[in-house]
């Protein structure tokens, strides 16, 4: 299932566990709306405890960092692109070519 740039709302307890752990597997940010209706932003970097202790964890824009109580979790919503955009063998490519030459550079 493709989930870059959807929203899901109303979630039955299966789907929101199975949707969160594709929030924290999905590179780019994502929208956790509370039960309250309250919508925080950031990157989910954490999944973890079971039952009334299960939280989410983001790392919000500002740098700051938040906690969510999964139990508290309405609405998850997906960035609408990966931010890495395909490139990440690229981007190695280039920081490996970058050290080569620092390396190769040093030892003339």
């Amino acid at each position: 299932m493709e989930i870059a740039g959807r929203r899901f709302e109303s979630l039955s307890e299966a789907d929101r566990d199975d949707l969160l752990d594709a929030a924290r597997d999905y590179r780019g940010d994502v929208t956790i709306v509370t039960a309250d209706g309250t919508e925080l932003t950031g990157f989910l970097y954490d999944h973890d405890g079971a039952g009334a202790e299960a939280r989410v964890k983001l790392l919000l824009p500002d740098g700051g960092k938040e906690a969510v109580s999964v139990d508290h979790v309405s609405g998850i919503g997906f960035s609408e692109r990966d931010p890495s955009g395909g490139k990440s063998l690229e981007n190695w490519q280039r920081r490996f070519e970058k050290t080569r030459q620092a390396v190769v550079g040093e030892s003339d």
